[in-house]
């Protein structure tokens, strides 16, 4: 398989994003610094010797031009949808590295860790939009899998209303807001929680798992996994900000996404490649109370954040012993154990 000229991956957004955190031009906690680090390096071996995967910066960027292009915002002050810099680096990665042999997506699972507001739930809508319309797949099924029912409608809702509010993806959708099915190809999108009588027979070519630090069990993630090999190149989305369950599966895939990031050996290099971790969050050592370091847990600061505004959240918040401890949990990425919150 042809592989991404390496000038052309050189002058690109998800190279440059990479190349500032790990110079230090950019502020980023170590695990994304190493998520980074690992990317690059992937690059360069890809080229230099017969690795099992190569990078197609077109294809990887092709589910950010879907949404630049058709999704216009249902909120807010913005008539079309653009991707931050970080965004752009996390979808070139999970959409880009491909088996050299059968030219399918070599990532299946994402875990996309950071802080509340930073846009996740639009993110994940036009990454549903993309992956029923335009990701090649007969009949694709696209989940938005949450805990609660409420929960898991928040992103089918929006990802329905960004494809009626575009002119042309609402000629190629037919029904109306609450279900979506390609004219051609069939294919559904759905909402989906923890409701065992609905948790057989599926059959996801994507599915955003939300709000993963509510999850106690991995009964519903299990549901989701075990089909996947009747689809060429499926993928789940787990999104989350930190939470207080510290035995569920946000806990298990948060420590073996460190694993990977580590280098630990016993993860063979075939499960490495099919996981990816992206984990903003403040590191160890630091001081919390320090807007400086909120970036590492809130890339989206200058873009969708304002630094002045979660000072001022701060300041009220730390006032009371509750809304402290949310914001340090669910702003800034620091796991609290459920007992300790307040």
């Amino acid at each position: 398989m042809p592989q991404s000229k390496a000038a052309d991956v050189i002058a690109s957004v998800p190279h440059k994003y990479a190349t500032d955190a790990v110079e230090g031009k950019i502020v980023v906690c170590n695990a994304i610094r190493d998520q980074c680090a690992r990317f690059l390096e992937m690059i360069e071996e890809s080229y230099k010797r017969e690795t099992p995967y190569v990078f197609d910066l077109d294809r990887g960027l092709k589910p950010v031009r879907f949404c630049e292009t058709f999704m216009t915002p249902t909120a807010g002050a913005h008539d079309k949808m653009k991707f931050m810099p970080w965004q752009t680096w996390v979808d070139a990665q999970a959409f880009g590295w491909i088996d050299r042999t059968t030219e399918a997506r070599m990532v299946r699972e994402v875990l996309e860790l950071v802080g509340r507001g930073n846009g996740k739930t639009a993110h994940g809508a036009g990454l549903g939009a993309y992956m029923l319309t335009k990701d090649g797949e007969r009949g694709p099924d696209v989940y938005y899998a949450a805990n609660s029912k409420e929960q898991a409608r928040i992103g089918y809702d929006d990802s329905c209303e960004l494809i009626q509010a575009s002119p042309t993806l609402s000629r190629h959708i037919k029904g109306g807001v609450r279900v979506t099915r390609p004219r051609e190809g069939g294919g559904r999108m759905m909402p989906l929680h923890n409701d065992a009588r609905r948790l057989d027979g599926l059959r996801p070519h994507f599915a955003l798992k939300d709000e993963l630090e509510a999850e106690q069990s991995f009964d519903q993630i299990s549901q989701l996994r075990r089909p996947l090999k009747k689809r060429h190149q499926p993928m789940l989305w787990y999104t989350a900000t930190a939470g207080y369950v510290l035995s569920g599966p946000l806990m298990y895939y948060y420590n073996f996404g460190k694993q990977i990031l580590g280098k630990d050996p016993s993860v063979s290099a075939r499960a490495a490649l099919r996981f990816m971790p992206i984990i903003y969050e403040l590191d160890a050592d630091d001081d919390y109370e320090d807007p400086a370091n909120w970036i590492k847990a809130n890339p989206s600061i200058g873009y969708l954040l304002d630094i002045d505004e979660l000072i001022d959240d701060w300041e009220t918040s730390k006032r009371s012993p509750q809304e402290r401890a949310d914001f340090i949990t669910k702003q800034l990425n620091i796991f609290v154990d459920s007992s300790e919150a307040g």
